[in-house]
């Protein structure tokens, strides 16, 4: 056994010693607490707006995140309290689509939509001065990017691009992409 004498060997010896508890055990309750399993839980569906947020109440509240806003029915938008210049006016183009994110525009005039949540992307296609909205392509993972080129429409999905060839040409024919 070796004995220290020095002074600055006694204050290491109680800085060590001092980051171990006496009595851990006599600190501990008799019956700890039964711990919780983690709950089984399904894995979220592709487009879920939770996919990516805390699973726990701590965390959500470090980071809170807005949800999509919810969709109006045509009727009850606010459009006359909505300002434009002279000579401009607003008027619903088309509706029935919720979540859209982007648009492209084909070469025959019909519209494109994108989705930043929901799986489909919508056609609004002009025929005898009505238009009309159709469901292109469904069971998409978040398609929230469109592009036209040459008759192509490129659909960017969370984790990769597709295409429909010929697309004005093939509208009626599709009722969806999977």
């Amino acid at each position: 056994m070796v004995i220290c004498s020095s002074p600055r060997s006694l204050l290491l010896a109680g800085a060590f010693i001092s980051l171990f508890p006496y009595g851990a055990a006599a600190q501990q309750p008799t019956n700890p607490p039964a711990a919780a399993a983690p709950a089984a839980t399904a894995p979220l569906p592709p487009g879920s707006p939770m996919i990516g947020r805390p699973d726990n109440e701590a965390a959500a509240k470090l980071a809170p995140v807005a949800p999509p806003p919810l969709p109006a029915a045509p009727d009850k938008l606010p459009l006359a309290k909505l300002k434009v210049p002279a000579g401009f006016n607003i008027e619903v183009y088309a509706a029935g689509m919720a979540n859209a994110r982007s648009l492209a525009q084909g070469d025959k005039g019909t519209v494109f939509v994108g989705s930043r949540l929901v799986d489909k992307v919508h056609a609004i296609v002009n025929k005898d001065g009505k238009r009309t909205v159709k469901v292109l392509a469904s069971g998409l993972y978040r398609p929230n990017g469109v592009a036209f080129k040459n008759g192509t429409l490129y659909i960017a999905e969370l984790s990769k691009v597709s295409k429909i060839d010929n697309v004005e040409d093939v509208i009626d024919t599709r009722q969806s992409r999977r």
